[in-house]
């Protein structure tokens, strides 16, 4: 009984602290008008990772998450103008990280064939 609610309250820090570290739609509008560099500084860690990630993924599975161009070398200011077009898309909500729509826009701006 113990091992259960030892359980259930870690997963629930777990849930507690994932969303609180995400970056919703309302916080990144914020940032982008208070402090510009540090959320260009923070979407292009992100976007690193997601490239790392794809790459990964592509070596073991033999399969991408996404298709980036192989010509044209992706930064802060591409992954941000991938976000701020999702958002505009009106398929988001103000609550939503922007992680996810990072994501969600590789995908679909650079999908595989």
């Amino acid at each position: 009984m113990k091992l259960v609610k030892l359980a259930l309250i870690v997963g629930a820090f777990f849930l507690m602290c994932n969303q609180a570290n995400a970056l919703s739609i309302v916080n990144y509008k914020q940032l982008k008008k208070e402090d510009y560099s540090s959320l260009k500084l923070y979407v292009s860690g992100l976007g690193q990772g997601y490239d790392w990630s794809n790459s990964i993924v592509a070596n073991k599975l033999k399969q991408n998450l996404y298709c980036p161009p192989q010509k044209i070398a992706l930064n802060a200011e591409n992954f941000l103008s991938i976000i701020d077009t999702e958002i505009e898309s009106g398929l988001w909500k103000d609550e939503d990280p922007i992680e996810m729509i990072l994501f969600f826009g590789l995908e679909k701006t650079f999908a595989c064939e």
